[in-house]
């Protein structure tokens, strides 16, 4: 005996979804789970279709609205990623419409999603001469496109140099985004730390770096002695981490992944401004004034040496979410080691 068929529901409109997700309820309600989860399919269908006006007219009806408009709102994940879907999907002048100074998004980088889809010269037109247009253009300069000078509002240099870590770039797409994360050659070895010296917190472009992670109570130290000397001030005298060396592009990457990919429960701040806090730690640390020149830095850079470890502790993993370093000047006498972790 055959079975009979289901009927086709026809799906609701994205009106009559939006005008049901009224004030009156509120997070934790089972009717508000239910209709949120209504709103979310047809607006992935929405997507799906590329019906860019329809997600453009969504999108503006969820900045009005309680439930998406703030930065905790319960739904602000999903006006993120209409948001996204619209700056890798929607025409490129639509989506540049987006990324201005004077318009509010819930994406934490526009400018990364919109450098990935053309080039400075293409680009350039569609943008107004603000902060955000000079953000793209380093998000571009991240992709490999050499534009000279500097930002005028960050003061970046428009170029890469040789010292700098060359990431892979981040694949955007309308449906989401994926990147690629490279680890740690060197091995670890267990080493005993010696007797612990006198030591002061790290300079505050450490704890810059790190803020994406601030829920996680980073710690960061400096001495003047060694690495390991900062490592036991950071463990404690006489424990038995795993030490190895680290090449001065690995050390560089985890910090500009540590500030700009997302991690559980954070939100990354992407790579242009990982760049940008990085840059101004270097030079912090190396006494540099800013803005400081790629060449200077790197001079002044000179003799630096990393270290990387693993604490042995619980859910802490070494090689992802994490930032276990310690550097040496051995020219000035000086070191420093961080201590940062999340795990899901």
């Amino acid at each position: 005996m055959a079975r009979k068929a289901k009927p086709v529901v026809a799906p609701r409109p994205l009106s009559e979804l939006q005008a049901a997700l009224g004030p009156a309820l509120s997070p934790g309600d089972r009717e508000l789970s239910r209709r949120m989860t209504a709103l979310r399919d047809a607006a992935q269908a929405t997507i799906v279709a590329q019906d860019w006006p329809a997600l453009l007219g969504l999108r503006a009806w969820a900045w009005q609205h309680p439930l998406f408009m703030t930065p905790q709102a319960h739904l602000r994940g999903f006006l993120r990623r209409w948001e996204e879907a619209l700056l890798s999907g929607a025409p490129l002048a639509v989506a540049a419409s987006l990324v201005r100074d004077d318009v509010a998004t819930a994406v934490w980088d526009p400018w990364e999603r919109l450098a990935a889809r053309a080039t400075w010269a293409e680009l350039r037109p569609l943008l107004r001469d603000d902060a955000a247009a000079w953000s793209v253009a380093e998000a571009r300069v991240l992709r490999g496109e050499t534009l000279g000078g500097r930002s005028p509002i960050s003061g970046m240099p428009l170029r890469l140099f040789r010292w700098e870590p060359r990431l892979e770039p981040t694949s955007y797409s309308p449906l989401g985004s994926s990147w690629a994360s490279r680890g740690f050659t060197g091995a670890l070895q267990p080493t005993v730390l010696p007797s612990a010296i006198a030591c002061e917190p790290g300079e505050p472009e450490w704890l810059h770096v790190l803020a994406v992670w601030g829920s996680a109570r980073p710690r960061v130290v400096r001495v003047a002695g060694t690495g390991l000397q900062a490592l036991a001030c950071l463990l404690g005298a006489g424990e038995t981490p795993d030490v190895g060396p680290c090449t001065w592009k690995e050390a560089l990457a985890a910090m500009l992944r540590a500030h700009g990919h997302s991690a559980p429960y954070i939100d990354g701040r992407g790579m242009v401004e990982a760049r940008r806090a990085v840059w101004r730690l270097l030079a912090a640390l190396a006494g540099a004034g800013w803005p400081v020149s790629g060449s200077g830095l790197q001079a002044a850079m000179k003799g630096w040496r990393w270290l990387r470890y693993d604490p042995k502790e619980e859910y802490a993993d070494p090689t992802h979410w994490s930032l276990f370093l310690a550097l040496e000047d051995p020219r000035r006498g000086l070191a420093w080691a961080t201590h940062a972790w999340v795990t899901d």
